[in-house]
């Protein structure tokens, strides 16, 4: 309220302008006092008219009438100034008609140009203005009667001319002040040129009416104050001109300047004024005269009626401004509510929709009102919308119910809505339903998307962990109501699917396990139920499973599926996986038969992976015995329980050992000796790889150089990739003694695809050591024949699983031929062939040109002593060594 009401500052250029006449009228009328007096208030008046005309030409404000009034006012006051004091000048008497005629016309000039300004449609926004100008008028017109007219009429005789000239002053400061105010007050903003002009009016009718005064007390009407008067009142009227809000139009008051608080205090202060002078003629005077009492009873009681009117106005007004606001709030809310606001009876046509109704569903509200709402809702859905309708007219007055439904919109799409249905019906304004409707599609839509997120991997789409369990779950349950059913799970591992991520990237891993799941679930019937259950694990659930045997032959064509290379960006991978099958037998749980599918899994993986592994009750043994292996483990490198024997790698043309081969194994105190098989595995899980590899390293080194032997050492992936390895190695050689050529490091192809980048940068380092280096089980893993050239490899192992195939006409025989030919472009110094077990293998790789060779043919592991009594016989003819080292 309070901003409406506030007033704009002042321009430099009306600031400038009072300032200077300021200064040159107190200094002129300090030097000439009264002598000059009429030059001073003839000489700026002119000044003042001149600045107004150049204010108003450069301005052009509006409206023009008001301000043509307006500079024609000051024009006429100054002019009236001028002709005195030529008169004067010239020695002729003063001609007070002339000068008070054009005094006259000035000042109603300057009232009609207060009145022209006021805005046309003030009447109408404010209807409290006539009021508030008649209260005005009242008190200013007792005020003017008391102090002004009554001592006039009651003090020396005057003439007729002069009385009525004397009386006209404040009759028409009164009128001025009034026409002031009601422009003051009724606009929405104070604009600058409205205050300088009623503060000039109000200046100038008061200078005159002081002079009247003194001049009719025989004091004289030229005191150099009277003069200082007229000029403050014309520099007021001029510089009114020169504000740039001289433009501006005048807009009419707003409701709440209606009501600001220096109106309200105006308005009480004039109210005021009749009873206060009424109350002061009745108890301040011995006998008041009979005129004065009755003039201020009229005045109290009209303003009193005034008042009243005025009150009475207000509280109508705001009684219907508040009514108004409702109803445009609530219009609003309607208006601009995303829900769908609709009156309709009890059989449900539309009597009214918001227009929300276009936006949520495309159909023009209008069109729609006096059609049934079942119209536009599903098909399956108007049986239940009729019902839940009659269902609300039923329920008591004012009560709420609440549904769903379905409905159509324009462009056939179907949109879902909550639906707050009030019964109205008889209601004086309503009578009807009032529905509130909701639409909650996104949010459907978006519950559904959050339920599958939960219960499907986001990355396959296939179901999750938590679906898979509970999917089992009312499958076992099923099958305690309906024993011929069976129940059987798939566990399916991917082998070596780290390699994929290491050394491709995760982009590539993730586009091989979306293909895995695809062709899992091409391989099952309709009610099975396929899952990812994390990283590279998959498990598939059958159900129904009545013939005997049919989960192994799903697990195998699942198998056969795999085996197919995946197109991967550029590449095409062969995946390996290895499977575990549990069939519920007895009363099964969920968590042991997931159990045991994950235990026949790790079995199928121990037994060579790539294949399917059917739970016996056995394995459950198996892995408890694994867990008994790796706590023991644990301790068996502080315990001396394990040692390292050595197989020869042997020259496959002369004979001659060249080196030998590193092997870790373990002579446990209760179980005797454990296969590296079942105990490798479990290191690497662990962790104890590490430090058994280390421990490995240091006995392989310090040993061949006691020798004077070559020796290779095995490096698990994990090992390979542990911080400090090239430290380890570094120190090995350094206490041994041994030349860094003396020893072979041996890393499988599977663990060069671990980050491929770090391995190339690690395996730079090593060569710089003059360590060499060797790939073991090469065309094993996801590897291709390229990274031979980019790891830049000194030596390469034929896996054992190729040499067992060596017959002429196998796959494993043109794998090896095609394995020694690339070695030999590459210019890979040595190729190695593992596990030559038969005269028939040795023949074979001799033809091909394999020159070393290593296996239970040639040698059997050999324990420290044997190995070195062998040297004895070859240490003479050794040639290039050996490969790697500790599994």
């Amino acid at each position: 309220m309070g901003t409406a009401m506030q007033i704009r500052a002042l321009s430099p250029a009306p600031v400038a302008f009072l300032a200077a006449v300021a200064v040159v009228g107190t200094g002129w009328a300090l030097l000439l006092h009264e002598p000059g007096s009429g030059a001073l208030r003839a000489g700026l008046g002119v000044v003042a008219v001149v600045a107004a005309g150049i204010g108003l030409a450069h301005r052009r404000p509006t409206p023009r009438l008001a301000w043509g009034l307006h500079l024609g006012a000051l024009a006429a006051l100054v002019t009236g100034d001028v002709l005195s004091w030529w008169q004067r000048e010239v020695g002729a008497e003063p001609s007070p008609a002339v000068h008070d005629t054009l005094f006259v016309l000035g000042v109603g000039a300057l009232g009609l140009a207060l009145l022209a300004r006021t805005p046309e449609p003030t009447a109408a926004r404010d209807p409290f203005g006539p009021l508030d100008a008649a209260i005005f008028s009242v008190g200013a017109a007792l005020l003017t009667w008391t102090f002004l007219v009554d001592p006039l009429l009651e003090g020396p005789p005057l003439s007729r001319v002069d009385l009525a000239w004397a009386s006209s002053q404040p009759v028409m400061a009164t009128v001025l002040l009034v026409l002031g105010l009601r422009l003051l007050f009724g606009t929405a903003t104070r604009s600058p040129t409205v205050v300088l002009a009623l503060a000039g009016a109000v200046v100038l009718l008061g200078v005159e009416s002081a002079r009247q005064m003194v001049e009719v007390d025989g004091g004289s009407p030229d005191a150099v104050a009277v003069q200082l008067g007229f000029v403050a009142a014309y520099a007021l009227l001029g510089a009114a001109a020169l504000d740039p809000s001289a433009r501006d139009r005048l807009a009419p008051p707003s409701p709440a300047a209606q009501l600001h608080r220096w109106r309200i205090v105006v308005l009480v202060v004039t109210a005021l004024v009749p009873p206060v002078i009424l109350l002061a003629q009745v108890l301040g005077a011995a006998n008041p005269q009979r005129d004065d009492v009755v003039a201020a009873t009229a005045a109290t009681v009209a303003v009193f009626a005034l008042a009243l009117g005025r009150l009475s106005l207000l509280v109508g007004s705001v009684q219907t401004r508040t009514v108004q606001e409702g109803e445009d709030r609530f219009e609003a809310l309607v208006e601009y509510s995303t829900d769908v606001i609709s009156v309709v009876d009890s059989e449900g046509m539309i009597q009214y929709v918001s227009p929300a109704f276009r936006t949520a569903l495309g159909r023009d509200p209008e069109g729609h009102v006096g059609t049934a709402l079942r119209r536009i809702a599903h098909p399956d859905e108007v049986a239940t919308l009729t019902t839940h309708l009659f269902q609300a007219a039923s329920r008591p007055r004012h009560s709420t119910s609440r549904f769903e439904t379905r409905l159509i919109a324009a462009d056939g799409t179907i949109r879902e809505f909550e639906v707050v249905a009030a019964n109205l019906v008889g209601d004086d304004v309503v009578d009807g339903l009032a529905l509130t409707m909701r639409d909650i599609t996104d949010r459907k839509t978006l519950a559904a998307e959050l339920s599958h997120q939960a219960f499907h991997d986001s990355l396959t789409g296939l179901a999750n962990r938590a679906l898979f369990a509970d999917r089992v779950d009312h499958a076992l349950h099923r099958r305690r109501r309906e024993p011929q059913c069976s129940v059987a799970v798939l566990f399916v591992d991917l082998d070596d699917f780290k390699a994929v991520n290491d050394g491709l990237g995760h982009g590539a891993g993730d586009a091989l396990l979306r293909a895995v799941g695809q062709r899992i679930v091409r391989c099952l019937r309709a009610g099975d139920t396929a899952a990812r259950l994390g990283g590279d694990e998959f498990a598939v659930l059958l159900e129904d499973d009545t013939i005997d045997g049919q989960s192994t032959t799903i697990a195998n064509r699942i198998l056969d599926a795999l085996r197919v290379p995946v197109p991967v960006g550029d590449m095409e991978l062969g995946v390996v996986a290895s499977i575990g099958v549990a069939v519920a037998m007895g009363d099964a749980s969920t968590v042991g038969l997931l159990r045991d599918a994950d235990i026949a899994m790790y079995e199928a993986k121990r037994a060579g992976k790539g294949r399917v592994c059917v739970f016996d009750p056995a394995m459950r043994d198996s892995a408890s015995d694994r867990l008994a292996l790796q706590t023991d483990l644990s301790v068996a490198l502080e315990n001396d329980q394990l040692r390292v024997v050595y197989q020869p790698i042997v020259d496959l043309v002369t004979g001659l050992v060249g080196g030998a081969e590193a092997l870790v194994r373990w002579r446990h105190p209760d179980r005797g000796e454990i296969p590296p098989d079942s105990f490798i595995p479990v290191a690497e899980q662990t962790g104890l790889v590490v430090p058994i590899g280390e421990w490995v390293l240091h006995q392989a080194c310090r040993q061949a150089a006691v020798s004077g032997s070559t020796v290779g050492v095995n490096v698990s992936g994990v090992q390979f990739a542990a911080p400090g390895f090239l430290d380890s190695v570094s120190v090995a050689l350094a206490q041994s003694g041994l030349p860094p050529r003396g020893l072979t490091v041996e890393i499988t192809e599977t663990a060069l695809m671990a980050d491929t980048e770090a391995t190339a940068h690690l395996l730079d380092q090593l060569r710089a050591l003059g360590v060499r280096i060797a790939i073991d089980d090469f065309g094993t893993g996801y590897c291709s024949l390229a990274y031979l050239q980019r790891f830049a490899v000194d030596v390469v192992k034929i896996d054992r699983a190729f040499v067992a195939e060596l017959d002429g006409a196998s796959k494993g025989d043109r794998l090896a031929k095609t394995i020694l030919q690339m070695a030999e472009s590459l210019d890979v110094t040595t190729v190695v062939a593992e596990g030559i077990e038969t005269e028939e293998q040795l023949v074979r790789l001799q033809e091909m040109g394999c020159r070393k060779g290593q296996g239970f043919l040639l040698s059997r592991p050999l324990e420290l002593e044997e190995y070195q009594l062998l040297l004895r016989d070859h240490l003479p003819e050794v040639g290039e060594g050996a490969a790697v080292a500790a599994s």
